[in-house]
């Protein structure tokens, strides 16, 4: 593994706020040191592109495009990611 490169664990959440009846998503990182601050996106398509621009071989499609109004995990997975590609997705720590 590079260098810059770190072992992730990255999770997206739908999160369905039933009071204002409406979805965002969350990205949260997390690797055997810390956890990253999560990164809100007020649509999926908004996720999606970050996704694609960072991560261009991971396939998405298989993300749920119906809006269910209930919170739940839309993608958990370990990725190898470099420093570029953490920036890209906004994960910070």
């Amino acid at each position: 593994m590079p260098a810059n490169c770190q072992s992730l664990r990255l999770v997206v959440q739908h999160v369905w706020e039933s009071s204002a009846g409406r979805s965002s998503y969350r990205l949260i990182g997390y690797s055997d040191e810390h956890t990253y601050r999560p990164v809100n996106f007020d649509s999926l398509d908004d996720l999606l592109k970050v996704f694609k621009a960072a991560l261009p071989a991971l396939d998405v499609s298989n993300f749920p495009r119906a809006k269910q109004p209930v919170s739940s995990i839309l993608f958990a997975d370990v990725v190898e990611l470099s420093e570029t590609q953490r920036s890209i997705l906004g994960l910070k720590t």
